[in-house]
């Protein structure tokens, strides 16, 4: 049986100033997102923690900080952050996504599929969803849904996707008998 370690996505990416000045929020935000980029789990949180602070009614600050919870394995923090950046927010596909992975790694399938549906609802469109949902699926010795989701990945992937590969392997492993008719 395939076991993947499932990454969370990309999250939101650094944004360049466009000459106007940043708040003191967003400075936080870019510099959290940066010390992310990097590896550095420990500094990252903590400017979330401050551009929380700043301005704490923002959805995307949490899903972010949910993120990074999940990348220190905090899974009870990060579900606490991403659930209430979805209180904030429903539509912050990112929060249902972590929650979708934070179930993978609590082996809670089911809740992981619902999860992930939920975050395709918002993003139609991306292919870790559809990979992570795969996985679930595949764990519940549901071939034929994991197989549709993973080829569904595959057909949004873009050539040079980090998963393609790994996708390609599952799919050509998994593909479903044909029906006899």
């Amino acid at each position: 049986m395939l076991r993947r370690k499932v990454s969370p996505p990309t999250g939101p990416q650094l944004r360049h100033s466009t000459g106007a000045p940043l708040s003191i929020t967003d400075r936080y935000l870019e510099r959290g997102l940066h010390h992310y980029q990097h590896k550095k789990f420990a500094e990252a949180l903590a400017d979330l923690d401050e551009a929380i602070y700043n301005a704490s009614g923002h959805a995307e600050l949490y899903v972010t900080r949910a993120v990074i919870l999940y990348e220190m394995e905090r899974d009870d923090d990060a579900t606490e952050d991403a659930e209430y950046a979805l209180r904030l927010d429903p539509r912050q596909w990112i929060g249902h996504y972590i929650l979708g992975l934070i179930a993978i790694r609590r082996q809670n399938f089911p809740l992981a599929v619902e999860h992930f549906s939920q975050a395709q609802r918002y993003a139609p469109t991306r292919p870790e969803i559809f990979f992570s949902r795969a996985i679930a699926f595949h764990q519940q010795d549901e071939m034929t849904l994991a197989y549709y989701d993973m080829d569904s990945a595959l057909q949004v992937m873009k050539s040079d996707h980090k998963l393609r590969k790994e996708a390609n392997k599952f799919v050509t492993q998994v593909k479903p008998a044909k029906k006899k008719k």
